[in-house]
């Protein structure tokens, strides 16, 4: 991407966040992006609700994009509050993770804001199958169909409903990631929520953990809504709040991944009074070497590449994943498990399509290497 309409993009991001978040920054004076950069971004709702509190006719752009995704969330949280019901009369007790629960906690009054593909519910290990039975109770089935090899190893399957006014897709997790990255994480964010419109959600400094987590599993090459949220949370943290982030975030190795989101939310929205202070205390949970690398990985520009080898199982698991936890011995042992089974995933898949020997070796070089091709964003 040319460095023109890099600066562009981060100028208008910054904007957007700027507004959205109370301060009142003017318009800047680059071009606005194209519209597959901040489709590539997901940031035209928030271009949108920042144009039009300064009256820009410019907003008028975005304004069906807003509209489009604030519908669309109706109907996932209305979609997902119905599973909510349907597993409290089991006795099941399912986290709202991420997106959804960052709409309700920040967002309530402006649904449209905050694009999203599906929810995310997590439920203890042990609720798994029933929570997974009501589910298909309630109209979903298993994408895909029959559960793949790696699927029954992983820490969440995927379950859509073509049933309501558009497809919805839940990702029930038993995990946060593949075991065992992230366990002190998910027992945590099972056992202390808190509670916003009847729903249990990761408490602000777990919320910050996960979506730095997030990040690390797309190396870095992620829209810029997961930037929105961290710096939306951040923003509103006091000293021991920071402090108590940068505490949890030791406990559960992801100090790395915090680190790389971060730097990256303050690249592209801006650096606020105390964004440098809180900066310098997380450098001091690292290493040098260590953040100098995870600076390269996560460089800002990686937000706006569509393919990334980063992104890849290969190098996600066995170089991304160890720079971004401060204990890579966990990192390393969820590779041991996992590339083994993606292995066998790919190649059994390859044969079931009536591929050669080499073309299978070829696909599996690809798909190690690569990844699976992203899902469009909405």
């Amino acid at each position: 991407m040319p460095s023109t309409s890099l600066e562009s993009a981060r100028a208008w991001a910054s904007f957007s966040c700027g507004r959205w978040t109370g301060a009142a920054p003017p318009p800047p004076r680059h071009d606005l992006p194209d519209d597959a950069t901040i489709r590539r971004l997901r940031f035209g709702p928030f271009l949108y609700y920042a144009l039009h509190l300064t009256g820009d006719s410019r907003s008028g752009r975005f304004a069906a994009e807003y509209r489009h995704t604030a519908t669309a969330n109706l109907i996932l949280l209305s979609q997902a509050a119905r599973i909510r019901d349907a597993m409290a009369a089991r006795g099941l007790t399912p986290v709202l993770l991420k997106g959804g629960a960052f709409l309700l906690r920040y967002s309530r009054e402006h649904l449209g804001l905050r694009p999203m593909a599906d929810l995310d519910l997590l439920v203890p290990p042990a609720q798994y199958a029933p929570a997974a039975g009501v589910l298909e109770a309630c109209g979903f089935r298993l994408m895909g169909g029959a559960s793949r090899a790696s699927d029954r190893a992983s820490h969440a399957e995927s379950f859509v409903s073509t049933s309501a006014p558009m497809p919805v897709e839940i990702d029930l997790h038993r995990g946060l990631a593949h075991w065992p990255i992230a366990t002190g994480l998910t027992q945590r964010i099972l056992s202390t929520t808190d509670r916003v419109d009847s729903w249990r959600v990761p408490q602000i400094a777990d919320a910050i953990c996960l979506s730095a987590l997030h990040r690390a599993r797309h190396g870095y090459s992620w829209a810029l809504v997961d930037l929105f949220e961290i710096k939306r949370i951040v923003g509103g943290l006091d000293p021991a709040g920071w402090r108590d982030l940068l505490d949890r975030a030791s406990a559960d190795h992801l100090t790395g991944a915090v680190w790389a989101s971060y730097r990256q939310a303050l690249w592209w929205l801006g650096a606020d009074a105390g964004d440098d202070e809180r900066l310098a205390l997380l450098a001091g949970r690292l290493g040098t070497t260590r953040r100098r690398v995870l600076d390269r990985i996560a460089a800002p520009e990686r937000v706006v590449v569509s393919d990334s080898r980063w992104t890849g199982p290969l190098l996600r698991n066995l170089i991304v994943y160890p720079l971004a936890m401060t204990t890579p011995a966990r990192a390393f042992a969820a590779a041991a498990m996992f590339l083994p089974l993606r292995a066998v995933e790919e190649w059994t898949a390859a044969t079931r399509d009536g591929l050669g020997p080499a073309a299978r070796v070829r696909r599996l070089w690809v798909h190690a290497w690569r990844g699976r091709a992203r899902r469009a964003a909405p």
